[in-house]
């Protein structure tokens, strides 16, 4: 007697195993061998084709993948399959599953194409052990239905660690460059094998780097003892290379590190300058963290020190900073702040006077070329703001009338660079 035909989904497959980082790559046709034999001749009448996944998670995705005379034109809320030119069904995809709303016109022939055209995609970097249990089905609203199942796993591999949030540049004033600056506050950096850094190593590298140049740790979480590394007072890897005198910052991990401790120890790591002046020129800082599984990557920055805009106090005299002396007194007794009051008073005179003697050379249209404007601001603010933010606690009588003289200052200010038109009295 003649062996009975083998109907519905044959050569599925029953087990397959796909590389994490093949499925990451794109779309994978899970099995390019199945065939289809209609169990009935009405198995496509009204009928579906439908491909569903248990075990699944937000990073499955099932596709028709075009090829073997598949064609899929996406519109906006499905898409047309095309055989070989022929339209053959509408489909929903993209999530944990296909389903196909099969025309009255399809074949055997033209599902197989379909099912050797089914693929999967995988776009995390975590893959679960457990396997996914992917069903082919077609069925009718008659209630035939014919199916085949493939148990999918994922193999997983190692992906690099992944830096973000560290800045192309990291700018800062010329000043800062003896006391000390943390290169980037809100770098982070992961592990997406969620697997952490022990065993792994964080390296900072300053390109050009001289006996001056200076790697160190802020203050924070982690600390440096010796050629010991700490977290909060535990001691979690050691110290390859202590950044002094212009030799790299490096550090190994004996214990285990989490993704947001590793961004700790990037956020806390600083640099200062122990030459007579400023670093000049931008210089690459050079980021590299190795993982668990001992993989490796770099990210970089900028570093540079800019010079402080100069501003304008008198014709002869130039600061950086008006707020200093202000701030100084703060603490101290009512008459010094008053008399720091008073200076400064004197000084916005010597600034306007400056204003009125650039007023004939200029003209009063090239003032804000003297950065007049800015100059004054800073006073306004170390008078008013930073006066009340400082002093209100300690000084709380001074408060309204040293504000009624920083008011009367600001109008004369104002006045002064702001004249009324055709005015020759309103400079000093």
């Amino acid at each position: 007697m003649a062996a009975k035909a083998k109907t519905g989904f044959s050569g599925l497959d029953r087990s397959k195993t796909l590389a994490e980082n093949t499925v990451n790559a794109g779309p994978v046709v899970l099995d390019s061998n199945v065939t289809f034999v209609a169990t009935s001749p009405d198995i496509f009448t009204q009928g579906y084709f439908l491909v569903d996944v248990a075990n699944f998670g937000g990073n499955d995705h099932f596709y028709l993948k075009d090829g073997g005379g598949i064609k899929v034109v996406y519109g906006q809320d499905f898409g047309s399959v095309y055989y070989n030119d022929v339209l053959v069904g509408t489909v929903m995809s993209g999530g944990p599953y296909i389903s196909v709303t099969l025309e009255p016109n399809v074949t055997a022939e033209s599902m197989t194409a379909m099912a050797r055209a089914v693929s999967y995609y995988y776009d995390g970097d975590t893959p679960s052990a457990f396997g996914r249990v992917v069903t082919y089905r077609v069925l009718n609203s008659s209630g035939a239905d014919t199916s085949a199942t493939m148990l999918l796993k994922l193999k997983p591999e190692n992906d690099a660690p992944v830096f973000s949030g560290l800045d192309a540049q990291s700018v800062h004033s010329a000043s800062q460059a003896a006391v000390g600056v943390v290169i980037d506050a809100d770098v982070h950096v992961a592990n997406p094998d969620l697997t952490g850094f022990k065993g792994g190593k964080l390296a900072v590298h300053l390109a050009g780097a001289t006996a001056t140049d200076q790697l160190y740790l802020s203050d924070g979480h982690f600390s440096i003892t010796g050629k010991k590394l700490y977290l909060d007072g535990k001691q979690v890897g050691t110290v390859s290379a202590d950044g002094h005198n212009g030799h790299d910052l490096a550090f190994t991990f004996s214990s285990a590190i989490s993704d947001a401790q590793a961004s700790q120890l990037a956020e806390q790591v600083s640099y200062r300058s122990t030459a007579a002046s400023a670093p000049s020129g931008a210089r690459d800082v050079t980021f590299t963290v190795t993982d668990t599984e001992k993989s490796s990557t770099s990210a970089h920055t900028t570093l540079a020190f800019e010079a402080e805009a100069p501003t304008l106090l008198s014709a002869n005299a130039m600061v950086s900073d008006p707020f200093a002396t202000l701030k100084a007194a703060v603490s101290g007794a009512p008459d010094d702040l008053s008399a720091v009051f008073a200076t400064l008073e004197a000084r916005a005179a010597g600034l306007l006077e400056a204003a009125s003697h650039a007023h004939g050379a200029l003209g009063t249209d090239h003032l804000p070329d003297l950065h007049l404007s800015a100059a004054v601001v800073d006073y306004l603010d170390a008078i008013g703001s930073s006066l009340l933010d400082h002093a209100q606690s300690a000084h709380p009588v001074l408060v309204h009338e040293l504000s009624d003289r920083a008011q009367a200052l600001a109008s004369h200010v104002h006045e002064v660079l702001h004249p009324v038109h055709g005015s020759a009295d309103a400079l000093i």
